[in-house]
């Protein structure tokens, strides 16, 4: 696996934990 592919990866997978994290904090927000 490449470093760009793998950083990608990261990043990815750090924006759905964020997400997944604020969903959980308010589960009543507009989304």
């Amino acid at each position: 696996i490449s470093n760009v592919v793998g950083g990608v990866v990261g990043l990815v997978g750090i924006v759905i934990y964020l997400y997944y994290k604020r969903e959980a904090a308010d589960p009543r927000g507009s989304g």
